[in-house]
């Protein structure tokens, strides 16, 4: 009876909020839940406003070639697992022409499924470049970009799939389909 009145209640009234279905069904909990609602917004805001902020802020100082400020603004966010902030300074690295610090920023922003890193990424594997060449790793790379549809990991992944051989390709293929470890 419960689930069925938890169903039409869903079905009937569009936009109710969840919690407070759950709050008409566990009547002893009811005050709790608007609380605790409230208080995970808050702190959400509380925490995520700074963290994009300092992302944001060192997009900024990038454009306007304020290496040293972007830098500052993204090293802690990326140490803490920012996966744009850590794509902020692979690309520094890279452009300071520090290549094996750039690729391991770039695999940290592409393990946390940032596409374009990705692509970075599969690029540096496919070349050598900071990192030992290895076309199978650039291949699940790529492969990895095309699930998210970043734009011409399809050609790049062919292009290098053509210099591969069939049981590369296989083995390739096999590992985009595991599930990224961080």
């Amino acid at each position: 009876m419960i689930i069925n009145e938890h169903r039409q209640g869903l079905a009937a009234r569009k936009g109710v909020v969840a919690r407070q279905v759950f709050a008409r069904v566990h009547r002893g909990q009811a005050r709790l839940i608007p609380l605790f609602g409230i208080l995970m917004l808050v702190l959400g805001v509380a925490f995520a406003a700074p963290l994009q902020a300092g992302v944001t802020e060192g997009w900024q100082a990038f454009g306007a070639r304020d290496f040293a400020r972007a830098e500052a603004e993204w090293r802690p966010l990326a140490e803490a697992g920012n996966r744009n902030a850590a794509f902020g300074l692979g690309l520094l690295a890279d452009q300071a022409g520090r290549f094996e610090e750039a690729a391991l920023w770039f695999e940290a922003a592409a393990k946390a499924g940032l596409p374009n890193a990705q692509i970075l990424i599969a690029q540096r594997y496919a070349e050598g470049r900071g990192v030992k060449a290895d076309p199978l790793t650039a291949y699940v790379w790529f492969s990895r970009a095309m699930q998210t549809n970043t734009p011409n990991a399809d050609k790049a992944r062919a292009a290098l799939a053509a210099t591969m051989t069939k049981a590369q390709i296989e083995a390739g293929e096999a590992l985009a389909k595991l599930p990224l470890k961080r």
